[in-house]
């Protein structure tokens, strides 16, 4: 008996698609397109088709989209840090 999240949605133009969402436990992960850019959950993808990414493998210098395995080097990871030597709050004003 196929329930509701068995059910594999084919109503969409497939080059239209900006954004593949994967749950891994209660976590997310987003494979995306070149136009929505980095943050820290996103892999981002150009001139790959997202309607055939079925799943996700992480590896230390490697990811699995669907069946592509792709390597990449550690500069090519996200980072958020800002790295200051010295911070004067003063130059900051509340709004």
């Amino acid at each position: 008996m196929e329930t509701e999240s068995d059910q594999v949605f084919t109503d969409f133009t497939p080059d239209l698609i900006k954004v593949v969402n994967l749950a891994y436990g209660t976590g997310l992960a987003s494979v995306v397109r070149e136009e929505i850019g980095a943050a820290p959950l996103n892999i981002v993808v150009d001139n790959l088709g997202l309607a055939q990414i079925d799943r996700i493998k992480i590896a230390s210098q490697s990811i699995v989209l669907g069946q592509q395995r792709f390597g990449f080097k550690d500069e090519h990871l996200y980072n958020s840090t800002i790295e200051l030597e010295e911070l004067n709050w003063g130059d900051f004003e509340k709004t």
